[in-house]
């Protein structure tokens, strides 16, 4: 989990937002530090500020409370660093000659200053307080990762085994996959057409929420084998070849984009970087108490309940695509009667088990919060009759 100081699950459904981070150590000294160009936007430090400050005011603590705001990217700069030792000076020393913060002289020194072309007296390992600069290679020393493949090792001694129908259930509670009739939507018909003995549907899901998850049916005007769903982070485009083998077998096929894929995928800016376009929707979810793999597994049953209805409530046979595959096993174990079978035509994601034991890096889409305690994603492949 990236910056674990400042995300915690569901904190934005609870109301912890930055403000409640910086009033949670009042009356304690607090000196925001940021940048004009910083990629966290500048307006949100200042609403911050501002909401905060009133609060300090209005309990005579004004004094406690400062911001330093100087030019340049994301980083600390020789403003925020020069004024920082001040306000530390001021708070840790009791030295009130430290104050007040000259904000003005602390933005231009920011603006001119070139670490390339400062002698600070000292080379980099000349600072370092440990041999290697590291405190992870201290004798004794123990990552997040160690403590949680420790922790994982007690989980899975004290982890039952659960037959099919109660790791089901387990499944729905855990993950808050809502029952089939609990999940609100509406399906709207856009257009339909026959063309070459094949009747094409488009058509929407919208939800409460505004969005609207697109989907393309296409049904062989006479089929002669199970109706097919097809979901994947490429997007509906991608699975055309998926698509014409199985019309070419009988099959009705459904494929459709879910929530943050294809059409409705991912954010204008990659969160940190991440290959993965829908990384910061999955961390959203998580702020606010969700998941992305549970609000995938409704879209799933979703359009795999309509498609069913279609075809004369035969079970559905689910292909997950990249991206899709860990929400695609929780719709079927959550709702097993709708699915004949899961089918992957991407390389599954490794179980969560594996990820804590390797040390590795995963992907917010691919999570549900305080899950392992109770089961794998990866023991859901299972059928579940």
């Amino acid at each position: 989990m990236p910056d674990a100081e400042q995300n915690l699950f569901g904190q934005l459904a609870f109301g912890l937002n930055h403000s409640g981070f910086v009033l949670a150590r009042a009356p304690s000294p607090v000196c925001i530090a940021c940048t004009h160009g910083d990629y966290f936007p500048f307006a949100g430090t200042q609403k911050t500020f501002a909401t905060t400050s009133a609060v300090y005011k209005r309990f005579g603590w004004e004094d406690r409370l400062a911001m330093i705001d100087v030019p340049g990217p994301h980083g600390w700069k020789e403003g925020t660093r020069a004024g920082s030792v001040q306000w530390m000076r001021r708070w840790l020393k009791d030295d009130a000659a430290a104050l007040p913060l000259d904000i003005p002289h602390l933005r231009a020194i920011s603006a001119s200053y070139d670490a390339q072309r400062v002698d600070c007296g000292l080379v980099k390992q000349e600072v370092w307080v440990t041999e290697t600069g590291q405190v992870r290679d201290l004798p004794g020393a123990r990552s997040v990762y160690d403590i949680m493949r420790a922790e994982l090792s007690q989980i899975e001694k004290e982890r039952k085994q659960l037959p099919p129908a109660q790791l089901g259930q387990m499944v729905r509670k855990h993950a808050g996959i809502r029952a089939m009739a609990e999940i609100p939507y509406s399906h709207t018909v856009l257009h339909e057409k026959r063309t070459s003995g094949v009747v094409e549907i488009r058509q929407s899901f919208d939800l409460p929420s505004g969005i609207k998850l697109p989907a393309v049916t296409l049904q062989p005007e006479h089929p002669s084998a199970p109706p097919v769903l097809i979901v994947g982070n490429e997007g509906k485009s991608n699975h055309v070849s998926t698509v014409e083998q199985y019309l070419a077998a009988g099959h009705p096929v459904m494929v459709a984009d879910l929530t943050g894929t294809g059409e409705i995928g991912g954010f204008k800016h990659r969160f940190y970087g991440s290959k993965h376009l829908d990384e910061g929707v999955g961390l959203m979810l998580y702020l606010l108490g969700r998941s992305l793999v549970a609000l995938r597994a409704e879209d799933i049953l979703i359009c795999a309940q309509t498609l069913s209805k279609r075809c004369g409530n035969a079970p559905v046979t689910l292909c997950s695509g990249s991206g899709t595959v860990v929400a695609a096993y929780h719709a079927y174990a959550a709702e097993p009667a709708i699915f004949s079978r899961v089918e992957t035509l991407a390389t599954p994601p490794l179980s969560w088990s594996a990820v804590v034991r390797k040390a590795d890096r995963y992907s917010f889409s691919d999570c549900v919060q305080n899950a392992l305690r109770f089961y794998d994603w990866t023991d859901l492949y299972t059928p579940i009759p």
